[in-house]
């Protein structure tokens, strides 16, 4: 299975089983909230157990302070068709993003991590629709200081947090878990 971004023209595609099924989500139909003056800050996959489930998290910042930020969250359904869903907040000027469990509920969340803002933006899943699609709430915050410059999920079970968070003015890394 691939699944493939088009930064510029906003588009999504997927080919499921060597090229026997081929999915596309497009700006043009409003599914995908990118907005003026964006660009690509961070992308990561996510497999799932089985295929279907979430599969990627794009995210986007024009780059400001107080800016347009928006994270695209890239689903396949059991029939594997591809569903896109937007997030944004205007907190921070986001650097990197991690998928994990962050705050222990045993689902994926995502947590997106900015050098200027002391706090890191976590969406943590709320659900799961009946076609296996993952539903995520709105923006929460937790801290983390000021200067991050990039974040990475541990692996489940691990004993010190749940998320790395490195700071580019230090040597300094630190756990955290969200809850």
């Amino acid at each position: 299975d691939l699944i493939a971004i088009d930064t510029q023209s906003c588009e999504i595609a997927s080919i499921i089983n060597g090229g026997s099924s081929l999915s596309i989500a497009s700006g043009q139909n409003g599914a995908l909230d990118i907005q003026a003056g964006q660009q690509l800050v961070a992308w990561e996959s996510f497999q799932e157990r089985d295929a279907s489930g979430l599969q990627a998290v794009a995210l986007y910042s024009d780059g400001e302070y107080s800016g347009n930020h928006s994270v695209l969250i890239v689903s396949r359904t059991i029939q594997g068709e591809i569903i896109v869903e937007s997030k944004t907040w205007q907190e921070g000027a986001p650097v990197d993003l991690a998928i994990g469990d962050a705050n222990e509920d045993g689902d994926v969340d995502i947590v997106i991590v900015s050098e200027q803002n002391g706090d890191a933006v976590v969406f943590a899943q709320s659900g799961m629709q009946a076609n296996a699609v993952p539903q995520f709430a709105d923006a929460a915050f937790f801290e983390t200081g000021i200067g991050a410059s990039g974040i990475a999920a541990l692996p489940q079970g691990a004993l010190a947090g749940d998320f790395y968070v490195t700071f580019r003015d230090s040597r300094l890394i630190r756990t955290f878990t969200a809850n």
